[in-house]
Protein backbone atom coordinates (compact mmCIF):
# COMPACT_ATOMS: atom_id res chain seq x y z
CA UNK A 1 0.00 0.00 0.00
CA UNK A 2 0.81 3.66 0.00
CA UNK A 3 3.03 4.71 2.52
CA UNK A 4 0.50 7.55 3.03
CA UNK A 5 -2.80 5.41 2.50
CA UNK A 6 -4.52 2.71 4.92
CA UNK A 7 -7.25 0.93 5.17
CA UNK A 8 -7.12 0.89 9.42
CA UNK A 9 -10.12 2.35 11.58
CA UNK A 10 -10.62 6.12 10.72
CA UNK A 11 -13.83 6.93 13.07
CA UNK A 12 -14.03 10.59 12.26
CA UNK A 13 -16.07 11.59 9.37
CA UNK A 14 -17.18 15.13 10.16
CA UNK A 15 -16.15 17.90 7.82
CA UNK A 16 -14.08 14.33 5.87
CA UNK A 17 -17.17 13.51 4.38
CA UNK A 18 -17.16 16.05 1.53
CA UNK A 19 -13.21 14.60 1.08
CA UNK A 20 -14.63 11.43 -0.03
CA UNK A 21 -13.72 10.67 -3.81
CA UNK A 22 -13.41 7.75 -6.02
CA UNK A 23 -10.29 7.02 -8.03
CA UNK A 24 -8.55 3.56 -10.31
CA UNK A 25 -6.86 1.12 -8.39
CA UNK A 26 -5.19 -2.20 -10.11
CA UNK A 27 -6.70 -5.05 -9.31
CA UNK A 28 -3.33 -7.17 -9.11
CA UNK A 29 -2.05 -4.43 -6.51
CA UNK A 30 -5.36 -4.41 -3.85
CA UNK A 31 -5.61 -8.40 -4.60
CA UNK A 32 -5.29 -9.20 -0.77
CA UNK A 33 -7.75 -6.45 0.04
CA UNK A 34 -10.46 -7.12 -2.61
CA UNK A 35 -12.90 -8.34 0.18
CA UNK A 36 -12.46 -5.58 3.18
CA UNK A 37 -12.67 -2.89 0.50
CA UNK A 38 -16.57 -1.67 -1.44
CA UNK A 39 -15.42 -1.24 -5.27
CA UNK A 40 -16.61 -1.80 -8.38
CA UNK A 41 -14.40 -3.73 -11.04
CA UNK A 42 -14.39 -2.70 -14.69
CA UNK A 43 -12.20 -5.46 -16.53
CA UNK A 44 -9.29 -5.72 -14.67
CA UNK A 45 -9.48 -2.26 -13.11
CA UNK A 46 -10.86 -1.23 -9.80
CA UNK A 47 -13.19 1.97 -8.73
CA UNK A 48 -12.83 2.38 -4.83
CA UNK A 49 -13.54 4.91 -2.65
CA UNK A 50 -10.72 7.33 -0.37
CA UNK A 51 -10.87 10.00 2.05
CA UNK A 52 -8.37 12.72 1.89
CA UNK A 53 -7.54 13.65 5.19
CA UNK A 54 -6.22 16.79 6.35
CA UNK A 55 -3.01 16.80 8.65
CA UNK A 56 -1.67 20.70 8.24
CA UNK A 57 -3.15 23.56 6.56
CA UNK A 58 -1.64 22.92 2.93
CA UNK A 59 -1.05 18.91 3.33
CA UNK A 60 -3.41 15.96 3.19
CA UNK A 61 -3.01 12.15 3.32
CA UNK A 62 -5.14 9.89 1.78
CA UNK A 63 -7.27 6.21 3.01
CA UNK A 64 -8.44 3.87 1.46
CA UNK A 65 -12.00 3.38 2.27
CA UNK A 66 -13.20 -0.03 3.80
CA UNK A 67 -15.65 -1.91 5.05
CA UNK A 68 -15.28 -1.33 8.77
CA UNK A 69 -15.11 2.43 8.07
CA UNK A 70 -18.85 1.85 6.65
CA UNK A 71 -19.91 0.37 9.88
CA UNK A 72 -18.47 2.60 12.00
CA UNK A 73 -20.23 5.57 9.85
CA UNK A 74 -23.33 3.58 9.63
CA UNK A 75 -23.33 4.00 5.90
CA UNK A 76 -24.37 1.56 3.02
CA UNK A 77 -21.99 0.91 0.38
CA UNK A 78 -24.53 2.48 -2.73
CA UNK A 79 -24.61 6.05 -0.22
CA UNK A 80 -20.84 5.74 0.33
CA UNK A 81 -20.40 5.66 -3.68
CA UNK A 82 -22.96 7.81 -4.28
CA UNK A 83 -21.35 10.73 -2.30
CA UNK A 84 -18.06 10.11 -3.44
CA UNK A 85 -18.89 10.42 -7.36
CA UNK A 86 -20.60 13.29 -6.33
CA UNK A 87 -17.61 15.02 -4.53
CA UNK A 88 -15.24 13.80 -7.33
CA UNK A 89 -17.60 15.76 -10.15
CA UNK A 90 -17.75 18.46 -7.85
CA UNK A 91 -14.01 18.56 -6.85
CA UNK A 92 -11.83 17.34 -9.68
CA UNK A 93 -12.73 18.68 -13.64
CA UNK A 94 -11.80 16.56 -15.94
CA UNK A 95 -9.20 17.37 -18.33
CA UNK A 96 -7.95 16.23 -21.54
CA UNK A 97 -4.68 17.23 -23.06
CA UNK A 98 -2.26 16.94 -25.69
CA UNK A 99 0.85 14.98 -23.99
CA UNK A 100 3.43 17.80 -25.20
CA UNK A 101 1.29 20.18 -23.48
CA UNK A 102 1.64 18.50 -19.93
CA UNK A 103 5.30 16.44 -19.97
CA UNK A 104 6.63 18.23 -17.71
CA UNK A 105 4.29 17.83 -15.35
CA UNK A 106 3.98 13.75 -15.36
CA UNK A 107 6.32 11.73 -13.51
CA UNK A 108 8.26 9.48 -15.59
CA UNK A 109 6.40 11.50 -18.36
CA UNK A 110 9.33 11.81 -21.01
CA UNK A 111 9.31 7.91 -21.39
CA UNK A 112 5.80 7.85 -21.51
CA UNK A 113 5.71 9.98 -24.58
CA UNK A 114 5.52 7.36 -26.92
CA UNK A 115 7.17 8.30 -29.65
CA UNK A 116 5.41 6.23 -32.69
CA UNK A 117 8.02 7.31 -35.33
CA UNK A 118 10.12 4.74 -34.27
CA UNK A 119 8.05 2.21 -35.81
CA UNK A 120 5.67 4.27 -38.18
CA UNK A 121 6.46 6.68 -40.58
CA UNK A 122 4.64 9.50 -39.11
CA UNK A 123 3.87 10.54 -35.29
CA UNK A 124 0.64 10.61 -34.08
CA UNK A 125 -0.85 12.99 -30.93
CA UNK A 126 -1.25 11.42 -27.69
CA UNK A 127 -3.75 12.84 -25.29
CA UNK A 128 -4.07 12.93 -21.91
CA UNK A 129 -6.90 12.17 -19.73
CA UNK A 130 -6.99 13.23 -15.78
CA UNK A 131 -7.77 16.17 -13.41
CA UNK A 132 -6.74 19.39 -12.92
CA UNK A 133 -4.90 18.31 -9.75
CA UNK A 134 -3.20 16.02 -11.82
CA UNK A 135 -3.82 13.73 -8.50
CA UNK A 136 -6.06 9.67 -8.85
CA UNK A 137 -7.07 11.62 -12.44
CA UNK A 138 -7.24 8.05 -14.63
CA UNK A 139 -11.11 7.80 -13.45
CA UNK A 140 -12.04 11.35 -14.97
CA UNK A 141 -12.23 9.06 -18.27
CA UNK A 142 -15.00 7.67 -16.61
CA UNK A 143 -16.93 10.95 -16.11
CA UNK A 144 -19.84 11.12 -17.81
CA UNK A 145 -19.72 12.29 -21.47
CA UNK A 146 -15.65 12.33 -21.31
CA UNK A 147 -15.39 9.62 -23.69
CA UNK A 148 -17.70 10.64 -26.16
CA UNK A 149 -16.04 13.96 -25.44
CA UNK A 150 -12.76 12.74 -26.21
CA UNK A 151 -13.85 11.11 -29.08
CA UNK A 152 -15.43 14.43 -30.74
CA UNK A 153 -12.28 15.96 -30.15
CA UNK A 154 -9.89 12.87 -31.59
CA UNK A 155 -12.87 12.82 -34.31
CA UNK A 156 -12.55 9.10 -34.18
CA UNK A 157 -12.75 5.97 -31.34
CA UNK A 158 -9.53 5.74 -29.66
CA UNK A 159 -7.08 3.43 -27.73
CA UNK A 160 -6.67 4.00 -24.32
CA UNK A 161 -3.36 3.50 -22.49
CA UNK A 162 -4.38 2.88 -18.85
CA UNK A 163 -0.18 4.65 -17.95
CA UNK A 164 -0.86 4.97 -14.78
CA UNK A 165 -3.81 5.66 -11.49
CA UNK A 166 -2.94 9.36 -11.95
CA UNK A 167 -4.25 9.75 -15.78
CA UNK A 168 -4.53 7.56 -18.80
CA UNK A 169 -3.71 8.14 -22.36
CA UNK A 170 -5.39 8.38 -25.64
CA UNK A 171 -4.71 7.71 -29.03
CA UNK A 172 -6.74 8.04 -32.30
CA UNK A 173 -7.74 4.40 -33.73
CA UNK A 174 -5.84 4.38 -37.34
CA UNK A 175 -4.35 1.75 -39.39
CA UNK A 176 -0.81 3.12 -38.93
CA UNK A 177 -1.17 2.29 -35.40
CA UNK A 178 -0.72 -1.54 -33.62
CA UNK A 179 -2.29 -1.78 -30.68
CA UNK A 180 0.16 -4.54 -29.70
CA UNK A 181 3.21 -1.91 -29.93
CA UNK A 182 1.31 0.07 -27.67
CA UNK A 183 0.64 -2.53 -25.19
CA UNK A 184 4.09 -3.55 -25.27
CA UNK A 185 5.58 -0.46 -25.07
CA UNK A 186 2.97 0.25 -21.91
CA UNK A 187 4.41 -3.44 -20.35
CA UNK A 188 7.72 -2.30 -20.83
CA UNK A 189 7.03 0.81 -19.19
CA UNK A 190 4.75 -0.34 -16.60
CA UNK A 191 7.96 -2.95 -15.47
CA UNK A 192 10.82 -0.62 -15.58
CA UNK A 193 9.10 2.88 -14.82
CA UNK A 194 5.84 2.24 -13.05
CA UNK A 195 5.54 2.13 -9.24
CA UNK A 196 3.87 -0.72 -8.02
CA UNK A 197 1.32 1.86 -5.77
CA UNK A 198 0.44 3.72 -9.48
CA UNK A 199 0.01 0.34 -11.40
CA UNK A 200 -3.05 0.61 -13.41
CA UNK A 201 -3.04 -1.84 -16.09
CA UNK A 202 -1.08 -4.14 -18.59
CA UNK A 203 -4.11 -3.89 -21.27
CA UNK A 204 -4.85 -1.23 -24.06
CA UNK A 205 -8.51 -0.87 -24.11
CA UNK A 206 -10.42 0.60 -26.85
CA UNK A 207 -13.42 2.85 -27.23
CA UNK A 208 -16.18 2.25 -29.75
CA UNK A 209 -18.15 5.62 -29.85
CA UNK A 210 -21.32 4.01 -31.19
CA UNK A 211 -21.76 1.69 -28.77
CA UNK A 212 -20.35 4.10 -26.04
CA UNK A 213 -18.52 1.04 -24.47
CA UNK A 214 -15.07 0.56 -23.49
CA UNK A 215 -13.20 -2.76 -23.64
CA UNK A 216 -10.00 -5.07 -23.55
CA UNK A 217 -8.12 -5.04 -27.18
CA UNK A 218 -7.55 -8.83 -27.20
CA UNK A 219 -5.32 -7.77 -30.23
Amino acid sequence: MRKNENVCRYDDLGENRNRIYVRLASEKYFEDHIKQIPCDRYCDILMICYMKIRVSQNSFITMVINNEHLKNWGMSEAELKKLAWENTLRDQKATIDELHELLMELAGGSKMSINAGENHKEDFKVYVVSNELREYGAVALFYPGVMKKAAQRLGSDFYVIPSSVHECLIVKKDENIKPLYLRDTLRCINKNEVLPKDFLSDNIYQYDSAADRLVIDNL
